[in-house]
């Protein structure tokens, strides 16, 4: 597929699309992670972007929106204060901390659906903020960074690009997040598809 294919499948109803991988990118491959920013937030000028607020893909991935107009970039925190450092200050961001999982079945069941995080998941919702409590914050954040909220609000995205480890695609958190895009049929490319748009495109 390349970038014009890509273009053509959108629609109006494409109004966030979300942009994060893993935290450890080589050095030859970080240009590229701007570049896509760049090149995503130039060509559609209506669509608004988020990622988890990461170091590596995240970071990298959103310094390229925000060269082009901060203001549609959203940075998904586990937490209120987490790396408000980074934060582009016009750009959006919202926390777990706004959310209401009492209200939120969804966002419950998305992070619980490995039931690897089943013990996470518990620990955090009866309000135990220690390390492993923690551990779900994030999990939840990278839940919500796809499925959005009912209790803040927070829209759903329509699409995802990842930049992910080839040798264990669904580990960590990036395979969480891509499982949860599986689960809800939520289209994703990875590097594989789209590192080449920004090889040949001009930004």
């Amino acid at each position: 597929m390349n970038f014009q294919t890509f273009k053509d499948q959108l629609t109006i109803s494409t109004s966030r699309i979300f942009l994060g991988g893993k935290r450890n990118v080589p050095e030859q491959d970080k240009v590229k992670l701007t570049h896509l920013g760049v090149l995503l937030a130039t060509e559609l000028p209506h669509v608004i972007f988020r990622s988890g607020n990461a170091e590596g893909s995240d970071a990298l991935f959103s310094e390229g929106v925000c060269r082009v107009d901060p203001s549609r970039f959203e940075s998904i925190l586990p937490y209120e204060n987490h790396r408000k450092k980074n934060i582009n200050p016009y750009s959006q961001s919202c926390s777990m901390d706004q959310v209401d999982l009492a209200a939120d079945d969804d966002l419950v069941y998305y992070t619980r659906s490995n039931k690897a995080n089943s013990n996470l998941v518990n620990r955090y919702m009866d309000g135990h903020k220690d390390r492993n409590g923690m551990k779900a914050a994030y999990l939840f954040r990278d839940t919500m960074a796809i499925i959005g909220s009912k209790s803040i609000p927070l829209d759903p995205v329509s699409f995802a690009f990842f930049y992910i480890d080839p040798t264990d695609p669904l580990g960590g958190g990036t395979g969480h997040t891509i499982k949860v895009c599986q689960e809800n049929k939520i289209l994703y490319l990875t590097q594989e598809i789209w590192m080449s748009w920004v090889s040949t495109q001009r930004v």
